[in-house]
């Protein structure tokens, strides 16, 4: 909220399909308002038509993938909450970020279990 003043344009939400049940108690979704997306609308409001949620299918790959594709179909976004299961699933959601120029657009998180920052 004090970056941007509680103005978000988009949330991203990286899940894992092999995973569903733990990807929707911690990742939430707009059905069932769990996990991240829950943390983050306990401060700002955020409508279900700026939640997209991408299979990261636990591969940085496919993830970075999946993210430069959401990324590019929005270009006019300056505010996007990214948030990540897995810790490939983050890198690859970072890779995309950095690939697309977007740093400046984005903040992250993940729950996975890096030692360091990413970035």
């Amino acid at each position: 909220q004090e970056k941007w003043g509680g103005a978000v344009d988009l949330v991203i939400l990286v899940e894992t399909s092999s995973a569903r049940q733990t990807s929707d108690e911690r990742m939430g979704n707009v059905n069932n308002n769990e996990g991240f997306l829950a943390g983050i609308r306990e401060t700002i409001k955020v409508p279900n038509e700026k939640v997209v949620v991408v299979d990261g299918k636990d591969d940085a790959l496919a993830t970075q993938k999946a993210v430069t594709d959401t990324l590019t179909a929005y270009p006019d976004s300056r505010h996007i909450l990214i948030a990540c299961l897995q810790d490939g699933e983050t890198g690859g959601a970072l890779a995309a970020i950095q690939a697309s120029n977007r740093s400046e657009d984005v903040l992250m998180v993940g729950a996975g279990a890096f030692m360091r920052p990413m970035s």
